[in-house]
């Protein structure tokens, strides 16, 4: 370059190399400080879904947990062992229970830590464990969520009611009364793995 372009040439062209390659670095480091951050707030999100699962509060998620769940529902809804809704929450719930048990539960120790749940839903799932807590929630088995079915739920699990209008009418995505399967495929979606914390999808939980 110094002897067929121009004597200044090779300065020039380091200089717009250097340049370039500082502007490189530095989108490097943001896009990787932003990609730590969001990490860090689906792992927590993922914790606080642990958390709800682990019914006894041993730190595992086992059927026992998904057994307690259905029964404190059941008393709760004043339904009976017997009832025709007590069997079909039961089977829909324990058959999640055991489903997830064969997904998640990467040693078949028969119980899923907090690492084997961070790592299975670290990844993208099928939308098993939203229709799941749909049907968990749909007291009435007509398919959607109403106020009441949410505050029910709220309520199971200790979650903060005060402001259950609001997030309700938030979570109901075409504000039709309802929260539907496809709403509350979406709202999972952004729940676990959207990158914007304040998404609709986090009043959920």
């Amino acid at each position: 370059m110094f002897e067929h372009i121009n004597p200044a040439a090779p300065f020039v062209t380091s200089a717009l190399l250097f340049g370039i390659q500082i502007v490189l670095a530095w989108i490097w480091l943001r896009r990787s400080d932003l990609s730590n951050a969001m990490s860090q707030r689906r792992k927590r999100k993922l914790q606080r879904l642990f958390q709800m699962l682990d019914n006894n509060g041993n730190g595992v998620i086992e059927p026992e947990d998904f057994e307690r769940t259905v029964v404190s529902l059941a008393q709760m809804r004043g339904w009976s062992a017997e009832s025709q809704e007590y069997q079909l929450m039961a089977s829909s719930w324990l058959g999640f229970g055991e489903r997830l048990m064969e997904l998640a539960d990467a040693n078949g120790d028969g119980k899923i830590e907090l690492h084997e749940w961070l790592d299975y839903l670290g990844k993208r799932f099928d939308h098993g464990l939203a229709d799941a807590f749909l049907q968990l929630m749909d007291v009435n088995a007509d398919g959607e969520i109403a106020v009441e079915e949410l505050r029910a739920f709220y309520q199971t699990n200790d979650l903060d009611v005060s402001e259950i209008s609001n997030n309700f009418q938030r979570l109901d995505l075409n504000q039709d009364g309802s929260i539907s399967r496809t709403e509350m495929r979406e709202l999972f979606d952004q729940f676990l793995y959207s990158e914007d914390e304040l998404a609709v999808g986090s009043s959920l939980f």
